[in-house]
C-alpha cells in the first residue's frame, strides 16, 4: 500500500503482571499495533490501530486483506475469552481505502473453537479464503469468505490426516 509494507498484531503488555498468564480473568494486551516500512529494515509507528476486545484476553495471528469491491481493508484476528479459554475469530473493517484506519471491531464473534488461520484471496483479486486448523489441529479447513471478507460463506474442503496440524497456509506457485 502506497509503496509501503505493513505489520499489524498484538501488543503485549509486558509490563503488566497478566502477560505471564498470571490471570486469565484479565486482557493481556493492550491492542492492535500497526507498523510501516519501505524497505523492511525500519518501520515507523502507524498507531494503536484497534483497541483490545471487551472480554478477550488476546488478540493473535491478525491478517488483513484489502476489499477492492468495497475498497477498504478487513481484519482478521484470533482471540482467547477471558472466562473460559474459548478461542474464536473477530473481524474489523476499514471504511474506506486507508489502511491505518480508522477501524471498527465487529464485536460478535464469527467463529468459536478457532485455531491457527491464515486468510487467502486468489487471483481473481475478489474471492479470498480462510484456512484454518480444526479442533485439535486434526485437519485443515478451507472456508470462502463472503464478498465482504467479513465472514464465512460454506466449507470448500477439509483435508484430513493422521497427526496434528499447525499454521496453515495457502500460495500460488
Amino acid at each position: 500500500v502506497d509503496n509501503c509494507y505493513y505489520w499489524a498484531g498484538q501488543f503485549l503488555d509486558t509490563g503488566n503482571q497478566y502477560c505471564a498468564g498470571k490471570n486469565w480473568a484479565e486482557p493481556m494486551y493492550s491492542g492492535v499495533f500497526m507498523y510501516k516500512s519501505t524497505d523492511f529494515m525500519n518501520w515507523s509507528f502507524v498507531g494503536n490501530v484497534l483497541p483490545h476486545i471487551p472480554g478477550q484476553r488476546t488478540s493473535a495471528r491478525t491478517h488483513i486483506l484489502y476489499n477492492a469491491l468495497n475498497n477498504n481493508f478487513v481484519l482478521w484476528t484470533m482471540t482467547v475469552d477471558v472466562t473460559d479459554g474459548v478461542e474464536s475469530y473477530y473481524v474489523a473493517t476499514t471504511s474506506g481505502p486507508n489502511i491505518a484506519g480508522p477501524w471498527t471491531w465487529n464485536l460478535t464473534p464469527l467463529v468459536t473453537t478457532a485455531n491457527d488461520f491464515s486468510l487467502f484471496l486468489d487471483t481473481d483479486n475478489v474471492t479470498a479464503y480462510i484456512v484454518r486448523t480444526t479442533a485439535a489441529h486434526a485437519a485443515i479447513e478451507i472456508l470462502q469468505l463472503n464478498t465482504s471478507y467479513t465472514n464465512v460463506t460454506a466449507s470448500t474442503l477439509t483435508l484430513a490426516s493422521s497427526g496434528s496440524r499447525e499454521a496453515p497456509h495457502m500460495f500460488i506457485y
